[in-house]
């Protein structure tokens, strides 16, 4: 279930074990494989029975353990698999928009359109950390989360801008909802001081 593992030759991203992996965990439920050489493999997937009558809106929606919201997320990764995988991930819960580039962004973001946005540092023409600069100075309000797969020392000048940071690949998808939802709840802390 490792994201971006694969024993395909040229065809696969690794996304789809950890995909399936983390949807049934966010539904409340778990997954059991059985495997052997030769003989072929058997996923379980065991699943809470629904037992209410009443389904929440999508614009109420609480995720159970915490006070997270339904948000609208920009996602600027020039990875393919790195934004299939977030969108996958995110998007159940919220509004996700992914761009590849950071003008792209740029061209897409306006004050209040985007809550959180994470950002690859190494983008194509222009670099993460100035599009995250650019973006918090149109919309004080918009949390930026680092999402990079470079080792980068805590004094880095170009982490100031990010308030959150996500290391890639993505061992854990547990804590990239974590981070979003802390995300969140500091950009609403943001907009309530503002008022």
């Amino acid at each position: 279930f490792e994201p971006f593992f694969t024993t395909k030759m040229d065809v696969g991203s690794g996304l789809g074990l950890a995909t399936v992996h983390s949807m049934v965990e966010s539904w409340g439920g778990h997954i059991e494989v059985e495997s052997a050489p030769g003989q072929g493999t058997t996923f379980t997937l065991w699943l809470r029975v629904w037992d209410g009558p009443e389904i929440p809106s999508q614009d109420t929606e609480v995720v159970e353990g915490s006070s997270m919201r339904r948000c609208r997320l920009l996602v600027i990764d020039d990875d393919e698999n790195v934004c299939r995988l977030l969108e996958s991930l995110l998007s159940d819960r919220h509004e996700v928009e992914i761009v590849s580039d950071g003008q792209e962004g740029l061209e897409r973001f306006s004050p209040g359109r985007f809550d959180v946005i994470l950002i690859d540092l190494g983008l194509p023409g222009m670099s993460g950390d100035r599009v995250a600069r650019e973006m918090k100075r149109v919309d004080p309000a918009v949390v930026s989360v680092l999402i990079t797969g470079w080792v980068m020392r805590p004094d880095d000048v170009r982490l100031r801008v990010f308030d959150f940071q996500l290391p890639k690949p993505f061992d854990d998808l547990d804590e990239v909802e974590d981070v979003v939802a802390q995300a969140i709840d500091l950009h609403d802390e943001r907009v309530d001081q503002a008022d």
